[in-house]
């Protein structure tokens, strides 16, 4: 019973976010270290609330990357929203600025 519960307290944790190397243009990186998930969606949403660009991140060894694949000429305005997704259908989504 005890391997149960630890099982089942295990969720996708959101640990970091580097957003440095993403300057709004095509093939910007967008790095992120997420633990105990099983995938990971990326949105980038407009100043007005409008999301540009989603897709899966990718993953190697719990640092997820995410690849842009369309321009973003008002970038630093833009904001960026993460849902991990566990084995389990937990999820933990995390929304952050770029400067």
């Amino acid at each position: 019973m005890r391997n149960k519960q630890l099982l089942a307290s295990v969720q996708a944790n959101i640990r970091f976010v580097i957003t440095d190397y993403y300057k709004g243009a095509i093939n910007d990186v967008i790095y992120m270290v997420i633990r105990n998930t099983a995938r990971v969606i990326v949105n980038i949403i407009s100043v007005d609330g409008n999301v540009l660009e989603s897709g899966q991140a990718n993953n190697n060894n719990n640092v997820w990357s995410y690849r842009t694949l369309i321009p973003n000429p008002d970038f630093p305005s833009a904001k960026l929203h993460i849902k991990a997704i566990d084995d389990q259908g937990h999820q933990e989504e995390l929304s952050v600025s770029f400067f």
